[in-house]
């Protein structure tokens, strides 16, 4: 096989029966202490993210649980779910990780909030992690575009994890995702706040993502991957394209690489064979909204609203897991102009549920029909696999979303009326179990 036929089969290596197929949820979120100031990633005097990961990890081993915890490189703390068949299962194991995780924040006087965007402090004034990895990572997004570092250090996300069960299906939900993923873009912002003042429209992380390294960030549309037919293969020449972060060295250690991907695993390859685990490194370093692993990860969307969760993976389980939903948005997608996709992509940068979106309609119009066929697909997931609906995952926070809108914006016009300071303000949402 050829280098791109060999990153097709790593993707492909963990097909699974449609009816069984897993999904894993990865949730960030931002830690600060008592006085609302970014707690140090690194071990010192000071409680640190590490610390915190270290007590978390200990809990996990001890109480039998699944979870995997990281440090994301600003000190973010990101939560990731074992695969699991519903979101039922994923939300009582999240809701067990979010009491340890507050159990432990009241003992060490610690304040965690959920916006997708820090909202105080410029990156420079937030610590980077010292692993070697981070650094050469930001160091080689400071040559790609000018929102890295707040993109690295400043925000969080919730991506989703599904399994695959073949090319076909690899291939349609990646088509999907990627046309409707600036409809979640503005269905869940949650960026309110930036640099301590009031956000306005702008959709920040959606925007610093898109500022952050062209070559290998946006939509797979950005790359030339249009279409869901024979999108895997197109995806798989893509990457080999595209230039190198970092490389590991004899000893697995991160070390800066100047050249593409597709030259560095001919680089390892032996009788014409890279190992799976560079495949896999190279797949790491893809950050589009929609990516492969071994799984399709749809990475996109804000972390929302404490409480919601679980809303963005009810969204993307209804749309792309449900084969009869599935194909009436596969074949309302199909219907739009690359011109039409192009300017809902520029939209989802500004906060206006009445721009002019796909045939004329207002933004907020599509986002009601695409979310009723998000619901739809819920209950044909709860009918197929003989479990209890997942929707009300989804339903609840639209039924808020559209009386509120954006949550960004309404944030914004909440802290406006209420005439606190804006320390004072943001530690009134801070993340309880309440």
């Amino acid at each position: 096989m050829n280098l791109s036929e060999q990153v097709q089969s790593v993707i492909l290596s963990n097909l699974q029966p449609a009816g069984k197929r897993l999904v894993g949820i990865e949730i960030e979120c931002l830690v600060y202490d008592h006085r609302l100031r970014r707690i140090p990633v690194n071990p010192g005097p000071q409680f640190s993210a590490t610390d915190l990961l270290a007590q978390l990890s200990l809990w996990q081993v001890n109480n039998k649980q699944c979870i995997h915890y990281s440090l994301e490189p600003g000190g973010q703390l990101e939560y990731a779910s074992p695969p699991v068949s519903d979101l039922h299962i994923a939300n009582t194991q999240y809701q067990q990780h979010l009491e340890q995780l507050l159990r432990i924040c009241d003992q060490e006087n610690l304040i965690l909030l959920d916006y997708a965007l820090e909202p105080l402090y410029k990156p420079a004034e937030v610590e980077l992690i010292t692993q070697k990895k981070y650094q050469i990572m930001h160091n080689f997004f400071t040559k790609t575009g000018s929102q890295g570092s707040w993109m690295m250090r400043n925000t969080t996300s919730v991506q989703v994890n599904i399994d695959i069960s073949s090319q076909r299906d690899a291939e349609q939900m990646a088509f999907i995702a990627d046309c409707l993923e600036p409809i979640t873009a503005l269905l869940f912002a949650h960026a309110p706040f930036y640099n301590g003042k009031t956000a306005g429209t702008r959709n920040l992380r959606y925007n610093i993502w898109h500022d952050t390294d062209p070559a290998r960030c946006g939509n797979l549309m950005d790359h030339g991957i249009i279409s869901p037919d024979g999108l895997l293969e197109k995806y798989a020449n893509w990457i080999l394209s595209v230039p190198m972060i970092f490389a590991n060295d004899s000893n697995g250690e991160s070390i800066p690489y100047d050249g593409n991907m597709g030259n560095w695993l001919q680089s390892r390859a032996s009788a014409g064979i890279v190992p799976t685990a560079d495949i896999q490194t190279v797949l790491h370093q893809i950050f589009t909204h929609v990516r492969f692993k071994h799984v399709l990860e749809v990475r996109g969307t804000d972390r929302p609203l404490c409480g919601n969760d679980m809303a963005p993976a009810a969204f993307w389980l209804g749309l792309l897991t449900a084969e009869v939903t599935r194909a009436k948005v596969l074949d309302l997608l199909q219907s739009w102009s690359i011109a039409t996709r192009t300017a809902l992509n520029r939209a989802a940068a500004i906060l206006n549920l009445q721009q002019i979106a796909p045939d004329g309609r207002f933004i907020d119009d599509w986002i009601g029909e695409v979310c009723d066929l998000a619901l739809t697909g819920l209950d044909e997931r709860a009918k197929e696999l003989k479990i209890d609906s997942e929707r009300g995952f989804l339903d609840n926070y639209l039924k808020e979303f559209f009386r509120i809108g954006p949550p960004a914006i309404y944030i914004q016009n909440l802290y406006k009326r209420n005439k606190l300071p804006l320390i004072d303000f943001i530690k009134t949402w801070a993340i309880t179990c309440e």
